[in-house]
């Protein structure tokens, strides 16, 4: 339930349409998205759908205070205050806590380009170098980046010799405009990773989005430090989640999607994934069902490096590890009906690195062939 607080508003400030008024010192607006809206209050997150919201006010140096005072100013966390910001037409306090993530040390690429996004819908040229030139330090072999910083460039000398005129003369780049992000779908398009000689990869399925572009996936705290970030991809804007891990602590890096699936019907969950690391990486799937929260993972698969790979997990196989199994994986995926959690399990040996996945979906055993 909601505490509703009245007196005068000293942070964020949430109307309701039946005149009740959500206003705190601790009320944060966290990120907004298709169902509603996810608010820090002081004992802990909600969500509000957007039918019940009437206005939102959003109170930056207190919001942003409040953050830095809590350690939570990471570049994921500041990331989604600017896309509040953004959605709420503050560019300048967008462009502010832009600015403190590119500040930052350690700034996952999908972090990284999603600020550009922000910025060069501002036209702040140098802001989205800065962003660019980080990508371009973590993966030096893109080249669709190195392209984009050629216009950056351009851009900031046209603003440099007529800056009264800079709104009128800038050139349309919009992200659908841009060349593809890495990955890119076509390996042949990138002689330096991606000789002629290796064949096509195989042609995708129409797939409009899968569940890579649900905005709530997390990092569990029980795996290795990561960022997990969706980003669009190409001139179609098709969502990618890009999960960054850091560290070896843990064996896996491990990154969650919450909800409720019932996979009576489904033969297969399907996705692509792309390794941007030097290095092959495991990658198992597990699933959270009830009654009782029972643990179910697969057989982990290797990923190449630099290289699209289709992975299709037979959900109706043996071959399960879980509690009751004795951790062998010999049984049958328990629960099936009533799946809470879906996990990508990412076994990493390098310190950091970064995967991406896309097209994640079920198919019905109906479709899913012999």
């Amino acid at each position: 339930m909601l505490v509703l607080v009245t007196g005068p508003a000293v942070a964020d400030t949430i109307k309701f349409k039946d005149d009740a008024e959500l206003s705190d010192a601790q009320v944060e607006v966290v990120r907004e998205h298709e169902r509603g809206v996810d608010i820090k209050v002081s004992h802990g997150t909600v969500t509000v759908p957007w039918s019940r919201i009437r206005t939102i006010t959003i109170d930056f140096e207190t919001h942003l205070g409040n953050m830095k005072a809590d350690g939570r100013d990471t570049p994921r966390g500041l990331l989604d205050f600017a896309n509040v910001l953004v959605r709420h037409k503050m560019p300048d306090e967008a462009a502010q806590v832009c600015t403190l993530i590119l500040e930052k040390e350690r700034i996952a690429e999908g972090t990284l380009l999603a600020v550009a996004e922000h910025m060069q819908g501002q036209k702040r040229w140098k802001l989205v170098q800065t962003a660019l030139d980080r990508v371009l330090r973590l993966n030096p072999a893109r080249q669709d980046i190195r392209k984009r910083l050629d216009e950056v460039a351009k851009n900031i000398k046209a603003a440099d010799r007529q800056p009264d005129k800079q709104a009128d003369q800038q050139p349309d780049k919009q992200p659908d405009k841009q060349p593809d992000k890495e990955p890119d779908k076509q390996p042949d398009k990138q002689p330096d990773k991606q000789p002629d000689k290796q064949p096509d990869p195989p042609k995708l399925p129409e797939v409009v989005e899968g569940m890579e572009a649900e905005d709530d996936w997390v990092i569990e705290a029980w795996g290795n430090k990561g960022d997990a970030t969706v980003i669009p991809q190409g001139p179609k804007k098709n969502k990618v989640l890009s999960v960054a891990y850091t560290g070896t602590d843990k064996d896996k890096v491990a990154v969650r999607v919450s909800g409720t699936w019932d996979l009576t019907d489904q033969r297969t969950l399907s996705f692509d994934v792309w390794n941007a690391g030097t290095r092959s990486l495991g990658l198992s799937v597990a699933f959270n069902t009830m009654p009782g929260w029972k643990f179910s993972e697969s057989i982990a698969k290797s990923i190449p490096p630099k290289k699209w790979v289709t992975v299709s997990l037979d959900l109706t196989q043996k071959r399960f590890k879980c509690e009751e199994s004795k951790w062998r994986n010999i049984s049958e995926l328990k629960n099936r009906d009533n799946v809470k959690q879906i996990m990508l399990l990412v076994y990493n040996t390098s310190k950091e690195g970064v995967i991406y996945f896309d097209n994640i979906r079920f198919v019905k055993a109906a479709d899913a062939g012999p």
